[in-house]
């Protein structure tokens, strides 16, 4: 029944650049970080689908609307797909919180909830085990271990890596990733 395996990736600061403003609230400001779409593709020879979980909690503290957000999502699929990279599905929480109880029903899908991470495994048949995600903050990787996620990635630096409660593997870019693989 799970048999699928998935690479989850958290979108900003993993799949494109993250703005001087930490949240990118219009299309035109999501722009790839070198080598993801090339990682992505690696990942996808290498028997992964690609599935992204975003925590947007700028949409409930009002950041930026929901249409704003799904304008963005449509432009990163759209970018991505050009690349030829089919992305299995995009799984976000809105919720934040500080609004509660805006989005409350999202609580559970906010990392670092395994919400996100459970309806793609229900949805689409995923071995969590098999599976691997990839993200550049602490709620990414705690993610990665409240939904049982078999192999767990930080990008980032040993320098800024969460504390090690946790078996977890540390690269500089989804491109290490994907070629450590």
């Amino acid at each position: 029944m799970f048999s699928r395996k998935a690479a989850f990736l958290d979108r900003d600061g993993v799949i494109n650049r993250v703005p001087p403003s930490g949240h990118v609230a219009c299309p035109d400001e999501f722009e790839f970080l070198p080598d993801a779409p090339s990682a992505c593709k690696i990942l996808i020879e290498k028997g992964f689908e690609i599935v992204v979980v975003t925590n947007q909690g700028g949409i409930a503290r009002g950041y930026y609307t929901m249409d704003e957000y799904l304008a963005v999502n449509d432009r990163m699929l759209a970018m991505l797909s050009a690349e030829k990279i089919k992305v299995l599905d995009v799984f976000f929480s809105p919720y934040h919180p500080v609004c509660d109880p805006d989005y409350a029903e999202f609580r559970e899908w906010r990392k670092p909830a395994p919400g996100m991470i459970f309806e793609a495994r229900k949805k689409y048949g995923i071995s969590l085990l098999e599976s691997i995600i990839v993200g550049d903050m602490e709620s990414d990787v705690e993610t990665g271990k409240n939904s049982g996620i078999g192999r767990i990635f930080f990008i980032g630096s040993e320098k800024n890596a969460p504390k090690k409660r946790f078996s977890f593997q540390v690269c500089g870019s989804l491109l290490e990733v994907a070629e450590s693989l």
